[in-house]
């Protein structure tokens, strides 16, 4: 069950980084991590900078509700990882810059998108 949930996942990782260049941007990073934490795709295009979760789920209801998937800590960490990149990355931190939850819901052999902006409030610094 571990294999499966890990091949979907990064399936799902591969299917955002390829629409995500289908529309225009450049992929600047995949999978980058540092000090315990993760971002699954950084992207650039035109002096936006996006900078993405992926969460695949089979389960319908992931899609109505983004908490579901994606609890508080783990916004903690992201946005934690976010801060990391741009800090590595000094020539991207002055571009706009947007963080967004991407959920998929894998049914019938096709992934389905919610894109949900990911904001930076107090209790999340």
């Amino acid at each position: 069950m571990a294999r499966e949930h890990y091949s979907l996942g990064r399936r799902g990782e591969n299917w955002v980084a390829n629409l995500v260049e289908s529309r225009g941007w450049t992929v600047l990073a995949r999978n980058w991590r540092r000090r315990g934490v993760e971002l699954d795709i950084v992207a650039l295009r035109t002096g936006d900078l996006i900078i993405l979760e992926v969460k695949t789920r089979r389960d319908s209801r992931a899609l109505e509700d983004p908490h579901r998937v994606l609890s508080w800590g783990k916004r903690k960490a992201f946005i934690r990882g976010a801060h990391l990149y741009l800090s590595h990355e000094q020539d991207l931190a002055a571009l706009s810059i947007r963080l967004y939850l991407a959920v998929l819901l894998f049914e019938g052999g096709r992934f389905k998108a919610r894109w949900h902006p990911i904001e930076i409030t107090d209790d999340l610094v």
